[in-house]
């Protein structure tokens, strides 16, 4: 059975065969064939087509997913120590906050000498997202701006954000980042406290294209003074507007060059 998980995490994970196919390095009618595959063997689907490329897995891929991942990672590091060698590099996801990507990650990512063995690759999303994934066994690691409490995910913070009222002050409009973000509940906390009920607020998940707004002069809002660009108008607020940011990891890992960068990202974090 587990010589078919690769394929099964894969389109699990991407909801998606074509993507599968192409983050394990094979065709889409081998990812296709080898869930099938499994599917025979289980006696049951694992997936339902909900159009011609996403899938939702069934319940069934749920609890596979969840029991499977650790035992399969378990599996392949055993391989990887016996043999000395392993079929694919070491997949190594991380996500990444919005603003902790914009303050730490590329003076992090400038200092890291990563193992040959591993193939990095980095989500920016929100924080609430991060949370889930690492929970889900979807990222290896997260850095995100929010404190969430997730069972079995270790969390060290590393640095302090000032979070600032910015832009045009005499617009009506507000441009906020999304629920499940950092930022999101400071913003709610800072219309509390100035009693204020904006009528025109504009959702955006994305920090950069609020600043380029709030560059051109386009509404205003609550953003980390560190990704502000000299020139944009900002006022101070109260230490109830200070925040940590949170470096996510799980308690072990099958590989360990896995553990080794965990300890690296640690001690670069704190750094920067």
């Amino acid at each position: 059975m587990f010589k078919y998980f690769l394929a099964f995490r894969a389109v699990y994970e991407n909801r998606n065969f074509s993507l599968a196919a192409k983050q394990i390095f094979v065709s889409q009618s081998s990812v296709s064939q080898q869930i099938k595959k499994l599917e025979e063997l289980l006696g049951a689907r694992l997936f339902t087509r909900n159009s011609r490329s996403q899938v939702t897995p069934t319940g069934l891929a749920d609890q596979l997913y969840n029991s499977g991942v650790s035992i399969f990672e378990k599996e392949q590091a055993l391989q990887r120590q016996l043999t000395n060698h392993h079929p694919h590099r070491i997949q190594c996801r991380i996500g990444i906050s919005n603003t902790t990507a914009d303050v730490v990650i590329a003076n992090v990512l400038k200092q890291l000498k990563l193992s040959a063995a591993v193939s990095l690759k980095l989500t920016v999303t929100n924080s609430t997202r991060i949370a889930e994934q690492m929970a889900n066994h979807q990222l290896e690691f997260g850095l995100i701006e929010k404190a969430i409490v997730t069972p079995g995910i270790e969390r060290t913070a590393f640095h302090t954000d000032i979070l600032v009222h910015a832009g045009n002050f005499t617009s009506d409009t507000w441009l906020e980042r999304e629920n499940g973000s950092g930022v999101y509940h400071y913003t709610e906390e800072f219309f509390k406290q100035r009693n204020l009920k904006p009528m025109n607020r504009i959702m955006i998940d994305n920090n950069d294209l609020i600043v380029r707004c709030l560059a051109a002069g386009i509404g205003q809002s609550i953003i980390s003074k560190d990704v502000l660009p000299v020139g944009i108008p900002f006022e101070p607020l109260d230490s109830n507007f200070e925040r940590q940011f949170f470096f996510l990891n799980r308690p072990s890992y099958p590989f360990h060059e896995l553990s080794e960068l965990k300890n690296r990202l640690v001690e670069l974090l704190r750094v920067n």
